[in-house]
């Protein structure tokens, strides 16, 4: 039925006339009320010369939103603030949006890295100061002040309606939290962070780092996700949190203080409008009564969108990326390769998507050999490919990945699992790779590869590779399936026996006796390990890792139309609701709308 357009319209418009107005995106654009918390990164734990570092202070805090008691800090922004005023958008503009990276640790004498700023639209919030890596050096100045350095280095200052300063201390000072200043609670320690409840559940953010202590003492981070400053032993500076804008330990001499955790945006809108992100974003979405909920965890240029739109429905996904390799044939066992990177609605909730907006849709294919798996993506929500099999020699460790890769061996020489649940997922994506064990002689194993429902195993001391951690089991396509078992590690020489991949595609590793088995294409799982003998024609390759897979659930009222290079099949297995399995797509500009 024609329906009049926004310069025709005239008197009353009927319902049907309104729908397919929608449809056509010729409805006019209307004012959304929004409520928003604007983390910064939280700077880095400075590394003292000859004294000690000061812990980074936490990333600038910004929010509208009126938060429940009883919480220890309710009803405020950070440094004290009062919130921010209410704030409207338009559906069909485009707002930008970042996430700003923890800063970096330093060495010492080196400037610990400050926090990047986030942004929603107008509203920056600024990223955390750096601690004082310089001998009675002053903090960073930040969202909120980096520690000073021992002895008695001045904290930075915050920014107001941010953050506060930091601390100062004859160790290190404590970075500045947004709740209070660095050392408040004690000398060194990081300020305390602020907590909000716009996700639907309490959650404290933005601690401060904690300073390296004057007596070998490792002071605590400030609650909220802080680092603690590093004491002997073990000496390590711990990392802000992730997601929350905290502020890293401070370190001593030679050692490099503590990362700043990146800092988050979430978006609160009513439950009739729903956001469209541009390419780059990655974000989940949370449920609240009345309002769709986004979380912005990472934002890869600053350059990233969103957009508001009404006529908003549920798509429930899973969404798998391709599986890490194993490795060629080298004169020792490599580890497993990770499998890809699972996110998926079943542990979170459907996210909101809108009729006539088109959204991402990519299938990573799995890793060749000596290569990690590469990334899946359906609208806002990004899996990361597997990491590749570690080798024991030269970068021996296992890729990072959605799931690490399994360490390496040779004889005496060992290697480490490659890290999961990277870049940083809420709720994870993956598990860390098994560590090889160094042995005695000539023989060598590999570990497994990371699944994503557990860490691949340990190889065993010079006798058995390590096993491909399991996958999980969704049942989104109406049956139960696992995806994203991690690959088994490699042995090589009589009697070395090889891992086996993890329940959910994961590929066995390569043995005395037999080869190594690719990852399982649609499940993202990681290809086996290589191994064999050390030498000569019994020397066997490593697995191919697996594809990853899209699936797409929504209410059979709607139909999902694919660009042309999607490759997907219908079922319609589930009582009232259409079901799309994307099992390949010709490039990574392919797209999905919904009518």
């Amino acid at each position: 039925m024609p329906y009049p357009t926004r310069s025709s319209a005239s008197s009353i418009w009927e319902l049907n006339q309104i729908s397919q107005a929608i449809l056509g995106n010729d409805w006019p654009s209307v004012s959304v009320p929004l409520e928003y918390l604007v983390i910064a990164g939280g700077g880095a734990g400075g590394s003292g010369s000859s004294g000690n570092g000061g812990g980074g202070g936490a990333g600038g805090y910004r929010t509208n939103y009126t938060s429940a008691g009883p919480v220890p800090t309710p009803k405020q922004s950070g440094g004290g603030a009062s919130l921010e005023s209410a704030l409207t958008i338009t559906t069909g503009t485009a707002y930008t949006v970042t996430v700003g990276a923890g800063g970096a640790g330093s060495a010492s004498n080196q400037t610990a890295g400050n926090g990047s700023n986030s942004v929603f639209s107008t509203i920056t919030s600024t990223g955390g100061g750096g601690g004082s890596s310089e001998t009675s050096g002053t903090g960073a100045t930040g969202g909120s002040g980096g520690g000073g350095g021992g002895p008695a280095g001045p904290g930075g200052p915050g920014t107001t309606s941010q953050g506060f300063a930091g601390g100062s201390d004859p160790g290190g000072g404590g970075g500045g939290g947004a709740g209070e200043a660095g050392g408040t609670d004690g000398p060194g320690e990081g300020g305390d962070g602020v907590w909000s409840d716009i996700t639907g559940s309490g959650t404290q953010r933005t601690g401060g780092g904690g300073g390296r202590g004057a007596a070998s003492l490792g002071y605590a981070g400030g609650a909220g996700g802080g680092g603690d400053g590093a004491g002997d032993p073990p000496g390590v500076a711990g990392d802000g949190t992730q997601l929350t804008g905290s502020g890293g330990g401070g370190s001593r001499a030679g050692l490099v203080g503590g990362a700043g955790g990146s800092g988050v945006v979430v978006l609160r809108v009513p439950d009739y409008v729903a956001a469209q992100f541009s390419g780059g974003v990655a974000a989940r979405a949370y449920s609240v009564s009345g309002y769709n909920i986004y979380e912005v965890q990472q934002t890869t240029t600053t350059g990233e969108t969103v957009t508001f739109y009404p006529n908003a429905f549920l798509a429930e996904y899973l969404v798998v990326a391709g599986g890490g390799a194993g490795r060629p044939i080298l004169n020792y066992a490599g580890g497993g390769g990770g499998a890809g990177g699972v996110l998926t609605s079943d542990n979170t909730v459907a996210i909101p998507v809108t009729v006539g907006q088109t959204y991402p849709v990519i299938v990573g294919g799995g890793g060749a050999l000596a290569s990690s798996g590469s990334d899946s993506q359906f609208a806002s929500v990004v899996a990361s490919g597997g990491g590749v099999g570690g080798i024991a020699s030269g970068t021996s460790a296992g890729g990072n990945g959605g799931s690490g890769g399994g360490g390496g061996q040779f004889g005496a020489f060992g290697a480490v699992g490659g890290f999961g649940n990277t870049p940083f997922r809420n709720p994870s994506q993956g598990n860390n790779g098994g560590s090889s064990v160094g042995g005695s002689g000539t023989r060598s194993v590999g570990a497994g590869g990371g699944g994503a429902g557990a860490i691949g195993g340990d190889s065993g001391a010079s006798t058995s590779g390590g096993n491909g951690g399991n996958g999980i089991t969704s049942s989104i396509s109406g049956s139960p399936v696992t995806y994203g078992g991690g690959g088994g590690g490699g042995a090589d020489t009589n009697p070395g026996v090889a891992g086996t991949g993890g329940t959910g595609g994961g590929g066995d590793g390569a043995g005395f006796s037999n080869n190594a088995t690719n990852g399982t294409d649609g499940l993202g799982g990681g290809g086996g390990g290589n191994g064999g003998t050390i030498s000569g024609p019994g020397q066997r390759n490593g697995g191919t890792g697996g594809s990853g897979v899209v699936i797409i659930k929504i209410p059979d009222t709607r139909t999902a139309t694919f660009s042309g290079g999607v490759t997907n099949t219908l079922s319609t297995a589930v009582a009232g609701y259409k079901i799309y399995s994307v099992t390949a797509t010709s490039s990574t500009n392919e797209t999905v709308t919904f009518s």
